[in-house]
């Protein structure tokens, strides 16, 4: 099904969600698309990763682009990937779903997040990027043998990726489980990130299972309500809003910081990133520069002279890349407009001769860096 074709079968669908009001049952809209040979994952990149019509409440409604569509006949481009998760016929083995091994170093903040999550608290993790928020997660989960399962807000996740949708599979119409969904029923280890980017429609979901009785509602299916599994934890992340950095972010109402129990603040921390200096291999001097590298880069964003973070995980990068002779790279790391003053900082202490001192390194504003 191709060209003019698949067009004007979407067309054919989008009229009969057009001639009942503008919405259609979930059930009997996916029931239109196969009717018209739409078929598993073709019916998201046609209508929803088009934004040709959105899930609303238990019905799928027409969106501006969707009305518009049918008037002039240009197919609006797609939007996005949208991932969607598949239910698989056996659950996993406890702990079968997990990481590889890495490199990983107990802090204070750490043992508090244990001691939230042991004790069943909804847990959020608030910290820069690169703080080694999820890696909390991740070990957590590595430590206790429990399956690992993350989902981003920040990348246009909708109710129907967290929840559920229907899908015409092998002729009939079934429902598939979404990521939280499939996580409350097995038992699984749910990260949130980014939490403070989501839309209403996805807080509306996370409200009702971050309340103490943490039950789901499938309104999209039909009304089952889902308890969680005994095993089944959540935790969220989120970027810090007041840097202003973090695009999309947006500040939390009370009413949901109110829901979790316990808030971590996560910042870079001095004991992780020297161990992850010391297992890059480098030479004492190197990793000395590397430190001092990352020290002014960060004072020049809390100044505002530079608008991209160096986190812990660009310190790790940077260390490899310094190992392999090709350093200067990390320099593609940052925005063009901000390059010269990284490039010139990158000169005064990691190309010189001699590691200057920490105090006659002035960053300037000019895009230039002077000793």
């Amino acid at each position: 099904m191709k060209g003019p074709e698949r067009h004007e079968r979407i067309r054919r669908i989008l009229q009969t969600v057009s001639k009942n009001g503008g919405q259609l049952d979930s059930k009997a809209f996916y029931e239109a698309a196969k009717k018209e040979g739409f078929k598993s994952f073709g019916v998201s990149g046609a209508f929803f990763s088009r934004q040709l019509v959105e899930s609303k409440d238990e019905k799928i409604a027409l969106t501006e682009r969707g009305k518009a569509y049918l008037e002039n006949k240009t197919m609006p481009a797609m939007t996005g990937v949208r991932t969607r998760v598949k239910q698989p016929k056996e659950a996993t083995p406890a702990g079968q779903n997990q990481p590889k091994q890495e490199l990983f170093i107990k802090t204070k903040d750490y043992t508090t997040f244990c001691a939230g999550v042991d004790a069943n608290k909804n847990v959020l993790l608030i910290g820069p990027t690169g703080s080694g928020k999820t890696l909390m997660a991740r070990h957590y989960c590595q430590a206790h043998g429990q399956n690992y399962k993350r989902v981003n807000l920040n990348g246009g996740a909708t109710v129907e990726d967290l929840v559920g949708h229907w899908l015409v599979k092998n002729g009939n119409t079934e429902w598939c489980d979404g990521i939280l969904t499939e996580a409350m029923r097995k038992g699984n280890f749910l990260v949130i990130d980014e939490m403070n980017a989501a839309t209403p429609e996805v807080m509306f979901v996370l409200n009702s299972v971050l309340d103490d009785d943490r039950m789901l509602v499938l309104v999209q299916k039909d009304g089952e309500v889902v308890m969680p599994h005994p095993d089944f934890k959540v935790v969220a992340t989120a970027n810090p809003t007041e840097a202003g950095v973090y695009a999309g972010t947006k500040e939390m109402n009370e009413a949901l910081l109110d829901r979790f129990h316990l808030i971590v603040y996560v910042d870079y921390s001095e004991k992780v990133e020297n161990a992850i200096l010391e297992a890059s291999g480098l030479v004492e001097k190197d990793r000395a520069r590397v430190k001092l590298f990352a020290k002014k880069l960060r004072q020049a964003f809390n100044q505002g002279e530079v608008s991209t973070p160096f986190s812990t995980r660009s310190i790790a990068n940077m260390a490899g890349l310094l190992k392999q002779g090709d350093g200067e790279l990390i320099l593609n790391r940052f925005k063009l407009n901000e390059k010269g003053v990284v490039r010139e900082l990158y000169k005064t202490i990691v190309k010189a001769d001699q590691l200057p001192k920490d105090a006659d390194i002035v960053v300037g504003d000019a895009n230039a860096a002077t000793v």
